[in-house]
């Protein structure tokens, strides 16, 4: 099992938001996440169904005692963390949605986007 960890603060200082990328992409490989818990992560996916998250070391090491000990509830809230991910914040559905917002300035201009797999 792979750990990592950055709080809220740090990635904000680094990205200028408070989620970082593994949020997405960890789910998107369907795996298992234990998030800081952030009105932002809030917002995206849903605790307890879709995202085991935490407020402070002692409540991120029982969540991680808990998952560790329920491998079935784990790999169903991966399996829904990894549809709500997937494809609405996908790279493919994230740039089409930039092209949109974001029109080139030359309209000869075409952003071609093609999936990795």
């Amino acid at each position: 099992m792979d750990i990592t960890h950055s709080s809220p603060r740090q990635e904000f200082r680094r990205t200028g938001t408070a989620i970082p990328v593994r949020t997405y992409e960890i789910p998107a490989c369907g795996g298992f996440i234990v998030h800081g818990r952030t009105p932002e992560a809030l917002r995206l996916f849903e605790e307890g169904k879709q995202m085991a998250a935490y407020g402070s070391v002692e409540e991120l090491a029982q969540e991680i005692d808990y998952y560790l000990a329920h491998p079935e509830e784990r790999h169903t809230m991966a399996q829904a963390h990894h549809e709500g991910c997937v494809p609405g914040y996908s790279y493919v559905n994230r740039m089409q949605n930039l092209a949109v917002a974001q029109p080139p300035k030359r309209p000869s201009l075409t952003i071609v986007v093609r999936p990795a797999c």
